[in-house]
Order: structure tokens, then C-alpha cells, then sequence
């Protein structure tokens, strides 16, 4: 896999200028040459499991746990950890979904609605 390559694929479909990017790029390989190849594995173990949620968004919800609580990476950067290590994109957006509690609210929210008697 050429990580480089992959990670300008990645800051290609950024909003970033040219100096962000390149620092970007920097930031993102720092991390992945401390948590690059275990992430791979972690990953791939995930895959060789059978899926118990869809898109395997639960097990990536406890990949983005690992790294934002364990490893100290910020949130937007496991992101693009996990999707360098093989993530599955849907699954992935999935996962950051119910973690930032959109669903969680959506499901709260319907749940009042019908108590109340609403639609």
C-alpha cells in the first residue's frame, strides 16, 4: 500500500489550501507511522468477523474510541486513520453518526413525538 499516495487521494476532496494540506499530510503520516500497521490489523480482523451491524459501524465506533481515548488521536484524524487502514466508508460515516448522537437524538425525538401523541 503507498500510504502517500493514498493520503493526497484523501486531501484531494479537502476544502484545505496548498500550505494546509501539506501540513495535513505531515500530521497524518506522523500517526500513521506510529499507529498505521496495527490499525491495518485491527481492521482486518474486523472484516474477517462476521458483520453484526451494518457496515460493521459498530465495531468501528469501538476503533474510533481506541484511538480518540487510548491514543489521544483527535476525532477527525482517526477518521482518516481508519479509512487509510480499510475502513468501509458507510460504515465509517455510520459510526461517527450515532457516536456525535444524530441518531440518538433522531430516536429520542420520534420516541417523545409518539408519548405525545405526534407523528
Amino acid at each position: 500500500m503507498n500510504i502517500h499516495k493514498s493520503i493526497d487521494e484523501h486531501l484531494e476532496s479537502t476544502p484545505l489550501n496548498h500550505d494546509q494540506k501539506s501540513r495535513a499530510k505531515v500530521l497524518i503520516c506522523g500517526y500513521w507511522d506510529a499507529v498505521g500497521e496495527e490499525l491495518i490489523k485491527m481492521v482486518e480482523d474486523v472484516h474477517s468477523r462476521p458483520q453484526t451491524t451494518q457496515n460493521n459501524y459498530g465495531a468501528y465506533m469501538s476503533l474510533i474510541a481506541f484511538l480518540t481515548k487510548d491514543c489521544k488521536v483527535d476525532s477527525p484524524m482517526a477518521g482518516v486513520l481508519l479509512k487509510l487502514a480499510g475502513c468501509d466508508p458507510v460504515g465509517l460515516a455510520s459510526a461517527y453518526k450515532l457516536s456525535q448522537g444524530d441518531y440518538r437524538q433522531k430516536l429520542y425525538s420520534r420516541s417523545v413525538n409518539k408519548l405525545k401523541g405526534r407523528k
